[in-house]
């Protein structure tokens, strides 16, 4: 027990719209690869990033080919994985990575648009 009481400010928890259904896997190898400063608890369920280092990650992957195309090659092989599970057929899996790529670079894009401006770092939550 403490000696002081102290007054807490409540801060009001918003939850956006979920995205990335079932990519759990492949979106935490991504932010681990690019992400140095993320820091994941026990169950890496929450992910806390720095808005500065997340900003410049979504630039490196944007406009610098060589890191977006090591964003595909891991989105490549969670898909890889997913068809050996499920036996689906996707087509041309190149073309179908591409696809995830800009479905998962929008989504990292409302990420930082929605993140908290009042914080220098963005929080995430699984669940």
């Amino acid at each position: 027990m403490g000696y002081r009481l102290y007054v807490c400010k409540t801060y009001k928890v918003e939850y956006g719209t979920g995205i990335f259904n079932h990519l759990y896997e492949c979106i935490d190898s991504i932010l681990t690869e690019f992400c140095n400063n993320a820091e994941f608890n026990e169950q890496s369920t929450i992910i806390e990033i720095p808005k500065e280092e997340f900003k410049e990650f979504l630039n490196k992957i944007t406009d610098n080919k060589d890191d977006k195309n090591r964003v595909i090659s891991i989105i490549k092989y969670f898909v890889q994985k997913q068809l050996v599970r499920y036996r689906e057929n996707i087509g041309d899996i190149d073309e179908y990575c591409n696809s995830e790529y800009n479905y998962i670079l929008q989504g990292f894009k409302e990420i930082y648009e929605q993140a908290d401006k009042d914080n220098d770092y963005i929080r995430l939550e699984w669940f």
